[in-house]
């Protein structure tokens, strides 16, 4: 990973010259706060989404959960081993952790399927998403939203982990059902 010497430099035995790590799994460490300590447990899944892979997301799992509390920033530190199989993840990145917590009774097994909070369209009667289908083709599908962030919802519904959903205009999938439901397009 790391290279501590240069060509022609006098080294001895106590002089670090490389460092060398497995990186097939790494660990992304992180903070929770104090309030979220209960839900928190080795083994638990979580989703993991780095700054340098937007729209990407990565499947790990809580590997440490720190016994202290940082009395400054009331946080407990987290460790998430995540697995790199292609080496994309490096040291110094950043990364937003989403822990799957379920209903309190198992905090380890998630209730829902975790999509963009883009991805979500109020319509009368709650939420939809626009399942993707085939090239430019999209399946309205109604969800319950169970939790939300900026960046995420929680959903239940007819979804299944790999199901791709439209995340940006909307809107206009939105406005188009919207037509079919006035008879074509025709304003009444």
């Amino acid at each position: 990973m790391d290279r501590h010497l240069t060509r022609g430099e006098l080294v001895n035995t106590d002089t670090r010259l490389y460092t060398v790590a497995n990186l097939s799994d790494v660990w992304v460490m992180g903070r929770a706060y104090e309030r979220n300590i209960r839900f928190l447990k080795p083994g638990q899944k979580t989703t993991v989404r780095l700054d340098a892979f937007p729209g990407m997301f990565f499947e790990g799992e809580v590997d440490y959960v720190a016994s202290q509390l940082d009395t400054d920033t009331r946080t407990v530190e987290v460790r998430v081993v995540l697995p790199n199989p292609e080496s994309r993840i490096r040291a110094g990145m950043f990364a937003t952790v989403i822990m799957h917590v379920g209903n309190g009774k198992d905090a380890a097994e998630p209730m829902g399927l975790l999509v963009p909070a883009a991805a979500l369209q109020r319509v009368k009667g709650g939420f939809v998403v626009f399942q993707a289908t085939g090239p430019g083709e999209y399946k309205l599908i109604p969800v319950q939203v169970l939790g939300k962030s900026r960046e995420f919802a929680e959903v239940t519904g007819p979804l299944s982990i790999g199901d791709k959903v439209a995340v940006g205009d909307t809107f206009v999938l939105k406005s188009e059902v919207g037509k079919e439901e006035m008879g074509g397009g025709h304003s009444h």
